[in-house]
Formats: structure tokens, C-alpha cells, sequence
């Protein structure tokens, strides 16, 4: 098994935290079903289009 490489980065205690409520936010959208949600598509595709080349997961 290769090993993976990790990197670190530095970021506000603010945005970090903000990183975890947004989180939270998506994993209960998610719990309630928003992938069957009407306009979830869209969003899917907007969010993709955000993304750089070659970094959409």
C-alpha cells in the first residue's frame, strides 16, 4: 500500500469554525433528502462549476 502524503495548512480559528457549521449544515440536508429535493441538480451542477479542473470529488 502506498503511503499518503499529507499537507498541512493554516487557517482562522473563525473559518474553521465556520468550516464545522457549514458541515453540519450540509450533513443535515443531506439526512432530510435534499438529493431528491426538485433543484438539487442544479445545485450540484453550480457547484461543480466552482470547483477547479481536475478537483471536483
Amino acid at each position: 500500500m502506498a503511503a499518503v502524503e499529507t499537507e498541512n495548512i493554516t487557517i482562522s480559528r473563525a473559518e474553521y469554525d465556520q468550516l464545522q457549521r457549514d458541515s453540519d449544515w450540509l450533513r443535515a440536508l443531506e439526512q432530510a433528502g435534499v438529493d431528491n429535493w426538485e433543484w438539487y441538480g442544479e445545485a450540484q451542477d453550480l457547484y461543480e462549476s466552482w470547483q477547479p479542473e481536475n478537483d471536483c470529488e
